[in-house]
């Protein structure tokens, strides 16, 4: 049978008849190769003389790729293929995303419990929910969330982190999701920046330990993260910060004020800052402060890009060493003089 396409487009379309329970798969070969085509349907033949029915019948549902089967059929690899039944729970796959992120410190109390949430959801729908089920107990979801977009749009990131992290992103199933698309975000009013007052009021009412950490975050823009794993550096006219998010996030900043190390671990200062901050301030918001504090010194645009990590390269690309020297020390002059009395005095009791 000569290879032929849907309406004269796409890729080649397998289109072969089994025995029951099998039946008839109808699906896009995803090649426009004639040799290649040749061989997926040999394989198909092959492996329906082998009595892997499962494989066939996952093709012919759309669940496994015929070209990724193709790869690992060649390379005697078909063990590797997780089918049905043969994945995990849902549940477990979770609990073991979730452990995982907290034995590498990156996991905030705010996204496990979002997480969780999403999980109870799913769970709801169908309770011994599996991964290749995944896709479909998420439509059904979409459906039920039809007034509260941002939720469905969290579970839908939380179920491609999932399936990203058990079967990577060129499965089949990943691709499913990805066809379910997210709704439209509503344009929400801007945020106000959290001010100097407003940071040394939330120091008065947190734990002296917290308090050195919120403080921290905002004199230097630094997310959790980087402050309690990716590592810093304090030199005598700057701070180093060893963001590894991407390339420009390790970047060296204004020597504003003397920081501490932590004295408590991320899990419990977060929730120390929820408390206190309640529904007003989020830790993100400190780093926005910073950025705020920079605009408002009158440093200029491409230095800001470079303290924020926003800005390819580094501060000293273009700058002899002195002349970086003198700019850091002047920005971190500029940045002190704005924060008014009150910060300075927080920066000598520091």
């Amino acid at each position: 049978m000569s290879p032929h396409r849907s309406h004269s487009r796409g890729t080649f379309v397998i289109d072969l008849m089994f025995p029951p329970p099998i039946g008839r798969i109808r699906r896009a070969s995803g090649t426009t190769d004639t040799a290649t085509f040749k061989d997926i349907r040999i394989m198909l033949k092959t492996l329906r003389m082998q009595g892997r029915g499962d494989l066939l019948t996952e093709v012919k549902l759309g669940r496994l790729d015929p070209l990724h089967l193709l790869r690992l059929f060649r390379q005697n690899r078909l063990e590797e293929i997780p089918i049905g039944a043969t994945l995990p729970k849902f549940e477990d796959a979770v609990e073991a995303w979730i452990k995982r992120r907290q034995l590498a410190d990156d996991l905030s109390d705010e996204h496990e419990r979002s997480m969780r949430k999403t999980l109870k959801a799913l769970k709801a729908i169908a309770a011994d929910l599996r991964l290749h089920q995944v896709p479909g107990a998420l439509a059904d979801y979409r459906e039920v969330t039809a007034g509260k977009q941002r939720t469905f749009n969290i579970a839908r990131s939380h179920c491609q982190a999932i399936l990203r992290a058990e079967l990577g992103q060129h499965h089949p199933l990943y691709a499913a999701l990805q066809d379910l698309e997210p709704f439209k975000r509503r344009r929400r009013k801007p945020r106000l920046a959290i001010e100097v007052a407003d940071v040394l009021d939330l120091l008065t009412k947190l734990a002296p330990a917290a308090g050195e950490i919120t403080w921290a975050l905002f004199v230097t823009g630094m997310l959790p993260k980087e402050y309690f794993v990716d590592g810093w550096s304090i030199g005598p006219d700057r701070i180093h910060v060893g963001g590894r998010k991407r390339e420009s996030r390790e970047r060296d900043i204004p020597f504003v004020s003397m920081i501490a190390e932590p004295r408590m671990s991320r899990r419990r200062w977060e929730k120390d800052f929820h408390t206190v901050a309640a529904d007003r301030w989020t830790p993100k918001d400190l780093r926005n402060g910073f950025s705020h504090l920079l605009e408002a010194a009158g440093i200029p645009r491409s230095r800001r890009k470079w303290y924020m990590g926003h800005s390819a390269g580094d501060v000293t690309d273009g700058y002899e060493a002195h002349q970086v020297t003198a700019f850091l020390r002047q920005d971190a002059e500029l940045i002190q003089a704005t924060m008014g009395p009150k910060a300075l005095q927080r920066l000598r009791a520091v």
